[in-house]
């Protein structure tokens, strides 16, 4: 039994047009790689500062008063440096 299965299908346009449809690359792999490292770098640093908040919470010293005491420190370190080069500036004139 030699049968052979044949489809034979013909289409009908009512007009001679027809549409081209083109498709470009508007997100490429760079651009796709870029925001999954942003969205990892945003996780990560949320993640850090709340861990960071926990361990500031069960300490004793708070780290925003060191900050400020250091930032005072160092302004008073570049007053006086400051207030030196002035001393000398003058005493050259």
């Amino acid at each position: 039994m030699n049968r052979r299965s044949e489809l034979n299908l013909e289409f009908f346009f009512k007009s001679g047009s027809y549409d081209v449809k083109e498709q470009y690359i508007i997100y490429d792999a760079d651009s796709m790689f870029a925001d999954i490292g942003g969205y990892m770098g945003l996780l990560l640093g949320d993640r850090s500062l709340k861990m960071f908040s926990r361990c500031n919470a069960y300490t004793t010293l708070n780290i925003c008063s060191i900050l400020s005491v250091v930032t005072l420190i160092v302004g008073w370190i570049r007053r006086r440096e400051i207030a030196a080069y002035i001393t000398k500036w003058k005493a050259g004139k």
